[in-house]
Formats: structure tokens, sequence, C-alpha cells
């Protein structure tokens, strides 16, 4: 039996939106292309050749304009609205999207270890933007449904008849179910005379088609059609009578069911407000007072008699005493004095801590230098040296393993391809990344020497002075981790 590449298609797809615009991408469905799903849409075309070790297969990447404006947008962190039309410079970010899809498809397709198809590597063909109403091939063309974040996007892929055996799970969709006109009408014409009927026609017509239904046969003696007429009035009344039972006692209890509930609701919101907690003794102060005036006329309040309080431990509630407690925190319980002396042991210990840093880079910066020199000479891990032996000297030069990038925050790829030319390099590229924050950006290089890395910002900053330019010296490691290879 072929191996079934459906799931790796799909998500390679997903995976690669959720890594380049850090959203997270699910399929919603996959389905065969019906006509009415390209009608009045602008789309681009890209095609992505695969080479596998015995086959070669094409797939054409179709995306409408609202679905790549979107990508676009989101991969230069914009949050305008998708439009539907198509620019260079949507296409061009496109391409490079399509590219990435690709890559990241021959990189799970190499590791599953498909034994009927080998490993594969990729090509990226030309882009071709299609007017409205112009594709008319539909054959083995497919539509992939992606939610990103809540935004339904949709990406159309046609598949050549070579891989069609490879993609079993993809080609047993069904198509985009779309109502026929006719059912629509009819369903509307329907509705309407609904609406316009009165409550009375329209049990009358029920009645009427129940009665015709029901027509039997006439009979020969017609006293048994009336006795049976009758057996059935009454059969129905009853009916009705239970049935009118019936829903008065369910409306009891209901009403029953209701009033209960409140009553348990109030009652726990009484119960959380404290309503059911025992007043607390209130001790009034009988002390009698008397103001008198001294000889400067300043009034002095004088106690006629002194009453004092005499304290009992009936009189604490200790309900209302253990919920408080168990209120209060571990800090509303100790006293100030506690608190001060907490406060003093925290900084004694800040104090240590500091003093501890303090003797470490003390340690560091005084290090013994040891007595039996060292053999070998630590290399790091961004330069080399290199021995230049002559008839008298021998020298050592450095030399510089990081590469040279250019970082500019700016999608114009056809202007960065021609002036790339200009350079006369050999190796250097141009390469959607992330920078140090995080955000999308176009990595350009490496250059094979720092004169072609500043050739190069010269160039951009004659044909446009306000772009951003960053020299971005960077390891290999640190490159493949910005651009997720």
């Amino acid at each position: 039996m072929a191996s079934d590449l459906s799931k790796l298609i799909q998500d390679g797809l997903c995976s690669t939106l959720t890594a380049l615009l850090s959203k997270d991408a699910k399929l919603k469905e996959t389905t065969r292309v019906h006509e009415k799903d390209l009608l009045d849409i602008q789309t681009l075309k890209i095609d992505s050749t695969f080479e596998f070790a015995n086959i070669t297969s094409t797939w054409s990447f179709i995306i409408p304009a609202y679905s790549a404006s979107y990508i676009f947008n989101a991969m230069l962190g914009d949050t305008s609205d998708p439009v539907d039309v198509l620019d260079d410079d949507i296409a061009d970010a496109i391409s490079e999207f399509i590219s990435n899809v690709s890559g990241g498809l021959t990189t799970m397709i190499n590791g599953s270890d498909l034994e009927d198809l080998g490993t594969v590597k990729f090509t990226i063909g030309d882009k071709d933007i299609i007017e409205k109403n112009q594709l008319d091939d539909t054959e083995n063309m497919f539509k992939l449904l992606i939610d990103l974040d809540g935004v339904d996007i949709i990406i159309f892929v046609i598949f050549d008849k070579v891989i069609i055996p490879f993609i079993e799970s993809i080609n047993s969709s069904e198509m985009t179910f779309y109502p026929d006109e006719n059912m629509l009408e009819e369903i509307e014409i329907d509705n309407k005379e609904i609406e316009n009927q009165e409550p009375e026609n329209i049990e009358n017509e029920i009645e009427k088609t129940t009665k015709t239904n029901n027509e039997e046969p006439k009979l020969e003696n017609d006293d048994n059609k009336k006795d049976e007429e009758k057996d059935t009035d009454d059969e129905e009344i009853e009916l009705t009578q239970e049935e009118q039972k019936a829903k008065k006692l369910k409306k009891l209890i209901i009403i029953i069911g209701g009033l209960i509930g409140v009553t348990i609701l109030s009652g726990v919101v009484m119960y959380f407000l404290g309503m059911f907690d025992p007043e607390p003794i209130v001790v009034k102060d009988t002390n009698a007072t008397k103001v008198v005036k001294n000889k400067d006329g300043i009034d002095i309040v004088k106690y006629k008699n002194k009453n004092t309080i005499k304290f009992s431990p009936s009189m604490i509630n200790l309900k209302r005493l253990n919920a408080r407690l168990e209120d209060l925190t571990k800090y509303e319980i100790l006293t100030e004095e506690e608190i001060k002396k907490q406060k003093i042991e925290q900084e004694k210990l800040m104090a240590n801590i500091k003093k501890e840093q303090m003797l470490i880079e003390f340690s560091k910066l005084n290090k013994e230098e040891q007595i039996v020199p060292k053999n070998i000479k630590e290399e790091s891990n961004t330069t080399t040296e290199i021995k230049i032996k002559s008839k008298e000297t021998e020298k050592v030069v450095k030399i510089d393993n990081k590469l040279k990038f250019l970082l500019v925050h700016s999608l114009k790829y056809k202007l960065f391809k021609e002036l790339i030319l200009k350079t006369n390099t050999k190796q250097a590229r141009i390469s959607i990344c992330k920078n140090r924050d995080g955000r999308t950006a176009i990595y350009i290089g490496p250059f094979e020497n720092r004169d072609l890395q500043i050739h190069m910002t010269k160039l951009i900053q004659d044909k446009q002075s306000d772009l951003q330019i960053d020299i971005a010296d960077i390891t290999q490691d640190e490159f493949n981790k910005r651009c997720d290879f």
C-alpha cells in the first residue's frame, strides 16, 4: 500500500503558519473545490516542484487575495484590515511563505523514512497573479480551511496525477457543500406562506390533510360509521383532559421548585452577609458629666460619678471572635515591636547577601596566576588562530568565524534582489527571520567579506535612504535559531 502524505501536508501548513506568524493555526476542514469557491476572487498561484527518489511532482499553491493580505500583515506585525487586491510586495512575501512551507514539508517527509518515496528536495517556480473568474481547471484541486487565531483563511492546492495515489485521505474528501437555488427558493416560498396564514387557517388545513390522508373506503352500514366516530371523539376528549391535568401538574411543580430555590438562595446570601450573626453587646457609658468654667473662662468637663464596667467572660461573643481571628493574617496579629524586629532582621540578611556578592566579585578579579603555564591555548567560539611561518618570524592571525548579514525592516524583495547582483556576491541571499525582539525582519547575506557588506548598505541607502539598516554579525547557530532551520 502506498504511503499517505495527507497528514504531513496538512500539519506542515499549520506548523509553518504558527512558527512564522506566532499565531495558533488549526485545520478546520479539507474539501474538493466547488465552482462557487472561486467566484469573484483574485488569487496568487505559486508552483512548487518536489523531486522524490522515484517520481517528480508539481503542486500549485493558490492563495486568495484576502488570505494572502492577512498573512502579509501578520508577518509585518500590522493590524490593519486585509484587502481583496494583490500587489508585488504581497506576492513576494507569499512566495517566501510557500518556500518555507515546502522546506518544512521536505524536512518532515525525509524524517518519516518512506520507503516507496525516499528522500525529497524542492524548487519554487514562478508566481502568477490570476484575475477574477479566470481559473477554470479545478481537477484535483482541494480547499484547506484554516483557523488562524479566530480568523478563517483559505489555501487551495492543485496536485498533479502523479502524486494522487500518495494523498488518499485528501483525495477522498467530499466537495464543498452549497445548497441548490431551487431548494432555497422553495424554502423561502413555504416560509412566506406560513407567515401570511392565520393560525386558524393553518389548523383547518392540518385537519383537512389529516382527514384526506386518513380517509377510508365507504362501508355499506352507516350506523357502524357513526359509532366509530363517536368512540374516536370520546378518546380524543379523554386524552385532552389528561394532557391538561399533566400540564397543570407541571406548572405547579415548576412554581413550587422556583419558590424553594429562591428561598434557599436568599438564605445563603443572608448568611454570607452576616444577617444571622448575633448582635454585639454594647455597653452604655452612664457616667454623668458637668461643664465648669475656670478663672480664665475655659470650659472644663467634670464627671459627677464615675461608673466602672464590670467585665465577665460571659460577655465575650466566642463565635464572632473566632470568625474574626480566622480572617486575620500573621502580620495583623503581630505587634508593632515584632514587626520592627522582623524588618531589622531582613535588613541584616540583605546586608550579608551584598557582602557575599562583593567577596565573590573580589575573588574573581584577584585570582592567583598558575605557576605551571598551560600548554594548550583555549580557543573561543567566534575566532580561530592560524600560524603563518616565514624564514625569520612566526605570526598568529585570528580569523572571525561570524557570518556577515544586513538586517532590514522592509519587504522590498525586487529592490534587494537587484542590488545583491550589483555586489558580485556568490552566496548572499534574502531570508525572512526574526530579530532579537521576536519581530519579523529581512536578513541579507551572508557576505564573503566586510567590503561587500558595506557596499550593499551604500547601494540600499542610495535607492531608499529612509530604510533602517543594521549590520548583524552572527554565528551560524544564531542564524538557524532565528530562521527556524
